[in-house]
This record gives structure tokens, C-alpha cells and sequence, in this order.
């Protein structure tokens, strides 16, 4: 894990717990539950600084956050992560265009 901003660091936890949520079942909507969170790491600027992906940072801080089920589950914690990593992609192509052009 690098070390972040705290704002950043909180949102990057915050999505590692609803990993963990999910991988033990008590949540069951992943992707529009860590949309906002998403928007803020954009808007901090998450994108520009970071030195490892999205998907490293959060799968790294899940591991931390819940070992045991990480342990045992480590492919299905990387294919939510790798959705987070997808959707935070769209939300910086998205943002990242005028108002006249479509998003690629």
C-alpha cells in the first residue's frame, strides 16, 4: 500500500470493506454501493497521483481488512476489484471529456 492523502486512504478502505462485505455476503451491490466512493477518488485526483492501480490499492487494504475470507476467496476478491477497476476507468474517461464529445 502507498501512502495517501487521509481522504483518499478512507475512501480506499471504505471500498476494501465493501469487498469484504461482499465476499462474506452481507452485501450484494458492490458496484452502485462504491459509485460514490469512486466519484471522490476521481475528484481528488486518484487518477493523476497514484503510483499503483486501483485494484492493487483496494485488494491490498481488503486482505488487511479481512484475511481470512481473502485467503480462501482471492479470485473472487480480484474479480471485484477488477470491476471497481473498470468502473473507476469509465468515471475518468467520462469525466474526462467535453461536453460535445461522447465518451470512448
Amino acid at each position: 500500500m502507498t501512502q495517501l492523502n487521509p481522504e483518499v486512504e478512507a475512501q480506499l478502505t471504505a471500498l476494501a470493506q465493501l469487498c469484504c462485505d461482499t465476499l462474506n455476503g452481507v452485501n450484494h451491490d458492490l458496484i452502485d454501493q462504491s459509485e460514490p466512493l469512486l466519484k471522490a477518488l476521481l475528484m481528488c485526483g486518484f487518477n493523476r497521483n497514484k503510483v499503483q492501480t486501483l485494484m492493487v490499492e483496494v485488494e491490498q487494504r481488503a486482505k488487511n481488512i479481512c484475511p481470512l475470507c481473502t485467503l480462501h476467496r482471492g479470485g473472487e476478491l480480484a474479480s471485484l476489484t477488477s470491476g471497481l477497476e473498470q468502473k473507476f476507468k469509465i468515471l475518468v474517461q467520462w469525466e474526462s471529456t467535453s461536453p460535445n464529445q461522447t465518451p470512448r
